[in-house]
């Protein structure tokens, strides 16, 4: 039921720690990137 929920987004809370958990992996991205282009 949390999968459907988080997939629906039909509460902001859920939409909120969607959009925060986008935000943490694409930041670790960009700084993994950072790191591997400065060597």
């Amino acid at each position: 039921a949390a999968p459907l929920a988080l997939c629906r987004g039909d509460r902001p809370f859920f939409r909120r720690a969607q959009r925060m958990l986008m935000a943490t992996v694409l930041g670790g991205l960009a700084v993994r990137m950072a790191l591997e282009s400065r060597r």
